[in-house]
């Protein structure tokens, strides 16, 4: 009996292995985008904790999302081959996932709003 559910064991871990192979090529992709980016990820992570928790009005929220995703990503030309970031014009990968989850859709759009001038 021990010797079957060992086995079992080992079967049930190993159908896990290819989700968190995915999960951790998805994490790293994410993050090579960020660093890419010019953004930390980390401190996008606590300004989310501090800035996620408000509510935003709906047809605010969905006018935001309507001006910001139809904005496409176009790579600007580069100057000189020594950095490794390179300058886009639109909507980066902290707005792309602002789109998709709301405690960092009320993140982008404050301190959005805190960057107008008066």
């Amino acid at each position: 009996m021990p010797f079957q559910s060992q086995f079992s064991l080992q079967l049930e871990l190993a159908s896990l292995m290819p989700v968190a192979a995915s999960a951790t090529k998805d994490l790293l992709r994410m993050v090579r985008e960020f660093s890419k980016s010019g953004s930390d990820i980390i401190v996008e992570e606590d300004l989310a904790n501090i800035f996620g928790r408000n509510r935003i009005e709906r047809s605010f929220a969905s006018s935001f999302k309507t001006d910001v995703s139809g904005s496409a990503i176009v790579e600007l030309p580069r100057y000189t081959e020594a950095f490794d970031i390179i300058l886009q014009q639109g909507a980066g990968p902290t707005v792309l996932r602002s789109i998709k989850d709301l405690g960092y859709l009320a993140t982008v759009i404050q301190i959005s709003l805190l960057t107008l001038h008066t």
